[in-house]
């Protein structure tokens, strides 16, 4: 399954593109279309998250930023990124998307690009130490990252061992390693605090920083509620 990239044209000062990709139904001549912020390298939400990117993010507004409207418009239908079926694995990958270092889970189709991640996983789901390294691409970061695993043409890819990669990209493959490393510690974190509490005397900590317990030692309850 190819991932195709079109520049604008120069429509937008080269602010945005479109990345397309077929749909799973090989019958169909149907694409999914994502608009691509060219700069961040990343897909961005249709309509308000188009005014909102590029006004939050690159201060845009006026004339600039309406050509990158009239321009999402005129592309229509434009996917949202956070829930658009993604590409299928194994497709090659794409220059104008970053290249993550990653993992897969050999008896489903997890994909993370945290190690620990990866080890929560097997240890929640059953399924052993079956999973192994692989490079993997997103339309957007952080919470809403949803990969598929890619390989590389022979043309190379613009990624964080060449010396073409920016500093932006660096940026955006901190962030996601940083929250997928937030995500496991915290999974992990749940899991040692469900499995420590037992029986009727538990004692929340945060009850007990509160100072509930003395405030209410002897108390009818009922007069409280």
């Amino acid at each position: 399954m190819a991932i195709h990239f079109e520049a604008d044209a120069g429509r937008t000062g080269g602010q945005v593109g479109l990345l397309s990709w077929p749909t799973s139904d090989a019958s169909s001549s149907q694409e999914h279309r994502v608009l691509l912020c060219v700069s961040c390298r990343v897909g961005i939400r249709p309509d308000d998250g188009i005014r909102l990117h590029f006004w939050r993010t690159h201060r845009l507004k006026g004339d600039a930023l309406g050509y990158i409207i009239d321009y999402s418009y005129a592309a229509s239908p434009i996917a949202n990124p956070y829930t658009v079926p993604v590409p299928a694995d194994g497709s090659l990958s794409i220059d104008q998307l970053p290249v993550l270092n990653g993992f897969s889970c050999l008896e489903c189709r997890f994909l993370t690009t945290s190690r620990k991640l990866i080890r929560v996983h097997r240890s929640q789901s059953g399924h052993g130490s079956n999973w192994k390294e692989v490079r993997l691409q997103t339309l957007s970061p952080g919470s809403h990252a949803r990969y598929w695993v890619v390989k590389e043409g022979t043309r190379g890819i613009l990624g964080l061992g060449t010396p073409t990669a920016t500093s932006s990209q660096h940026a955006l493959l901190e962030r996601v390693t940083r929250y997928e490393e937030n995500l496991a510690t915290e999974l992990e974190e749940t899991r040692r605090t469900v499995d420590s509490r037992q029986g009727a005397d538990f004692k929340s900590t945060w009850v007990d920083e509160m100072g509930w317990a003395r405030h209410l030692a002897g108390s009818d309850f009922g007069e409280h509620f």
